[in-house]
């Protein structure tokens, strides 16, 4: 990979450690035309679909409107067995409710961009979630700061070697995006601790396009949510398909001392588009059917922490 990038998701995961916004784009001084990056926090639902990249050329209050010139939309974590990643990422998990990670936007700046200095401007569409605002900074309130210099500078195209004998192939930034998927989550009140739970169960109806007579179990995935404090609950996942009816269930077995709770669970699924047409609905909603907690005794608990169901793409 390009040693630029590299550099920058080094940069930018220094601040994944909270969830930060990026005060200046990465770098912070830049040719029309090149490509930077910005970091703007642990928003969740994020995706070049739905956000809008604004800049301010200093002095001037007509934006220049660079959403088109969006490259990507893709997340950064710490490695799992970092410090940062055991010890310190656990507020921002709390916060959001998800994994700590921190969202980045790559983006080409376009030719025409006058120089000096200016500010960018995140506006994000309503299904994204921001993180608990008590904790964790929205970015659509920061003015991040860029200055842009005189000639023209080039998009980067983040060659790379895979193998000793090859030459140079191009980064496809896209590929790091989520492809449309269906996640399970708990969108309530941060502050709610919940219950306690053992076990859960869940029936999902997903929106499938195609013969769902074809759908082949080896591209249906049931991704877990995997966070700092999991190495402890001893998490099991496991699931079952009838047609386009899923059910998963979740299996906890915390250390001496430790709790899981139902709020904590959270998992996506994704459905392979593959060669007879099968993929999810872009147009359909999925449905949650039922819900169901258990104790450690297997006995069934009336469920406190309501979970959400939700088509991300």
């Amino acid at each position: 990979m390009h040693l630029r990038i590299l550099t920058c998701i080094f940069a930018v995961l220094l601040l994944s450690i909270q969830g930060c916004v990026s005060l200046q784009s990465f770098p912070t001084v830049a040719r029309a035309g090149e490509t930077i990056t910005l970091a703007v926090g642990s928003q969740d639902g994020l995706t070049s679909n739905n956000v809008q990249i604004l800049y301010y050329p200093d002095g001037q209050t007509t934006p220049i409107d660079l959403t088109s010139n969006i490259r990507s939309v893709f997340k950064i974590a710490p490695d799992k067995t970092s410090y940062a990643w055991q010890f310190q990422a656990v507020v921002l998990n709390n916060a959001s409710g998800h994994t700590p990670w921190l969202n980045v936007i790559a983006i080409d700046l376009p030719d025409t961009l006058p120089t000096g200095k200016g500010y960018f401007k995140i506006v994000f569409g309503n299904s994204v979630v921001e993180p608990n605002p008590a904790i964790v900074a929205s970015a659509e309130s920061k003015e991040v700061a860029i200055e842009i210099i005189p000639g023209i500078g080039s998009a980067s195209t983040f060659p790379y070697q895979a193998y000793p004998s090859s030459g140079a192939s191009l980064g496809d930034l896209s590929s790091l995006q989520p492809l449309p998927h269906i996640v399970l989550r708990y969108v309530g009140d941060p502050n709610f601790t919940g219950q306690t739970v053992a076990a859960a169960e869940y029936r999902i109806k997903l929106p499938i396009s195609g013969d769902l007579t074809k759908i082949d179990n080896r591209y249906v995935r049931v991704i877990w949510d995997d966070k700092p404090a999991d190495g402890a609950k001893q998490i099991q996942l496991s699931w079952s398909r009838n047609v386009d009816e899923l059910k998963v269930n979740v299996l906890s077995l915390p250390v001496s001392g430790d709790s899981f709770y139902a709020k904590q669970i959270r998992f996506s699924i994704l459905v392979l588009p593959h060669e007879n047409g099968i993929q999810i609905d872009p147009a359909g909603t999925p449905q949650l059917l039922s819900y169901r907690y258990f104790d450690d005794t297997g006995t069934e608990v009336t469920p406190l922490a309501v979970p959400e169901i939700k088509l991300m793409q």
